[in-house]
């Protein structure tokens, strides 16, 4: 669970109105020790998994970046037969794209549209017709 991701890794769906982000780890080890939820989409910051599942399904796209890098890993996952998990126990903190603060947004955008583009492109090999967003990775989005 996080603050800066989407889907029901999202800690906003389960927060109690005054909680602050340092007492958010013990309240979600109090509240959902051991519980698990099963997802679509799991995000690559906090996401754990074995080297041999890498071996398995391959690593990372390097032309998917900002996010469809998450998609694209997620989807191939689970066309592998692997169930994606969330564990509603844990809390990481992100800072939202810091990695790319320094590059203008004309320019994030722009990698943004060739990331997707290439993701479309894969998925349109795989299936053809594309599933919608929701069917794929349980959010609505536009890509």
């Amino acid at each position: 669970m996080s603050d800066n991701v989407g889907g029901i890794q999202f800690i906003g769906h389960e927060l109690e109105a005054g909680i602050r982000l340092q007492e958010l780890q013990d309240h979600l080890t109090e509240r959902f020790a051991g519980q698990a939820a099963e997802t679509k989409l799991l995000i690559g910051f906090c996401l754990m998994l074995r080297r041999d599942i890498l071996d398995r399904v391959g690593l990372l796209d390097e032309k998917l970046f900002l996010g469809n890098d998450d998609l694209e890993l997620s989807w191939r996952l689970r066309t592998h037969g692997l169930k994606l998990v969330v564990a509603r126990d844990v809390f990481v903190h992100h800072k939202h794209h810091v990695s790319f603060h320094s590059l203008e947004n004309t320019k994030v955008h722009e990698l943004i549209k060739e990331s997707w583009d290439a993701l479309e492109a894969k998925l349109r090999a795989y299936y053809g017709d594309l599933p919608t967003n929701e069917e794929l990775w349980g959010l609505t989005f536009d890509g």
